[in-house]
């Protein structure tokens, strides 16, 4: 079995899935916003740096 986390929250000005574009650039005014913690974003570039 395979485990997922969430890594982020994701907001959007659609309350539901059910009606939103397909396309995005369809409609230009809508928005949405990725919240990714800090702790997340330091642990993914920790991996890759090799300073420590």
């Amino acid at each position: 079995a395979i485990t997922h986390h969430p890594i982020g929250h994701l907001r959007s000005c659609y309350k539901t899935r059910n009606g939103t574009p397909r396309q995005g650039v369809c409609v230009a005014l809508a928005r949405s916003v990725l919240q990714i913690p800090n702790s997340i974003i330091n642990a993914e570039v920790n991996i890759y740096t090799h300073t420590e």
